[in-house]
């Protein structure tokens, strides 16, 4: 497999973006390259985009999923990686952040199990089509877990 640069991996806290982050992380271990990871929010309709989380957090809960994706990354890439947010629809975010960032790889995770069900409308059918490199798309494993096991 070539060697990548910089390596864009998109996250959210479904079963197939763990699997993404550490097929990303595990690239940007054997290429040397630099790792970022993004993390999409969509555009709020009218409703409140973040709550008081923070306080409602007691000791016996776990991390946000943001603290886990990067203890994860960090761990597999063998150096501290950063988490960037973004606001709006997650394809073209993804899209703009690769090209802003000049990433050479796109990772993202996918339940799709057949290439219609993957074209339709999907945020991955619009990073394909417009990204400015390389997208690899990741199968969620069967039986895998969310939380970053």
């Amino acid at each position: 497999m070539a060697a990548f640069n910089s390596i864009l991996v998109a996250v959210d806290d479904s079963p197939q973006s763990w699997e993404a982050l550490r097929r990303g992380a595990a690239l940007a271990r054997e290429s040397s390259a630099k790792l970022a990871l993004l993390y999409v929010e969509p555009a709020p309709h009218g409703e409140l985009l973040f709550g008081a989380q923070g306080a409602l957090r007691g000791k016996d809960v776990a991390p946000p999923p943001e603290e886990r994706w990067c203890d994860l990354a960090s761990e597999i890439r063998g150096e501290r990686v950063g988490l960037h947010y973004a606001t709006g629809e997650p394809g073209a975010r993804i899209v703009e952040f690769a090209r802003e960032t000049r990433s050479d790889l796109i990772v993202l995770g996918s339940r799709a199990r057949s290439t219609p069900a993957l074209a339709i409308g999907s945020c991955i059918a619009k990073v394909v089509v417009h990204a400015p490199c390389p997208v690899l798309i990741v199968p969620e494993r069967s039986g895998s877990a969310s939380a970053g096991a």
